[in-house]
């Protein structure tokens, strides 16, 4: 039986574009990607907790990212998901069919969202930022209902996440 090869964050989000000018571009947008999502498995509701969570896991982070300047600000994570490319699509569409070329949308997913993650109470507001925000949200509730071996609900997989590298990469194994 032939195993089917291994599909990575990078390969889901390869065809998204930077928003950011040349000359801005201190970190990679897939590094800034994957943060991300691995922050909003783990609970983060925000764009500071997401570098709050880079920060306190950038050793780990480094195994497998590059990170040739560090962790991006939070600024910086705004900036490379909420801004618009000059032409087409904007980045949030981009990056919701990458999600939705992966995983169907559930009935019950804005339940699910707003119970266990919270959304109707974020505050991110400004340009695309909503959006993108909310498109990490879904891969994480997806991810997370995916995995089957802890049975647990989604607020203590998101939990056990940011205590156990073990269960998040298992978790990340899923995508």
């Amino acid at each position: 039986m032939k195993l089917k090869p291994k599909i990575t964050i990078a390969d889901h989000f390869w065809g998204i574009e930077d928003p950011r000018i040349d000359r801005t571009k201190r970190h990679k947008l897939i590094d800034i990607i994957t943060i991300a999502v691995c922050a909003v498995i783990c609970g983060a509701d925000g764009w500071v907790g997401i570098e709050t969570y880079g920060c306190a896991k950038h050793e780990w982070l480094q195994t497998f990212l590059e990170l040739p300047n560090g962790i991006p600000s939070h600024d910086t994570a705004v900036a490379s998901t909420g801004g618009e490319p000059p032409h087409g699509e904007s980045n949030a569409e981009q990056f919701g069919k990458s999600v939705r070329s992966h995983w169907g949308i559930e009935n019950s997913l804005h339940w699910l969202l707003d119970v266990a993650l919270r959304e109707d109470d974020c505050r991110i507001r400004k340009d695309n930022a909503p959006q993108n925000f909310a498109i990490l949200r879904h891969i994480a509730v997806n991810l997370l209902g995916k995995e089957t071996r802890v049975k647990r609900g989604i607020k203590n997989k998101q939990f056990l996440a940011s205590l156990d590298n073990n269960y998040l990469e298992r978790v990340l194994e899923l995508f």
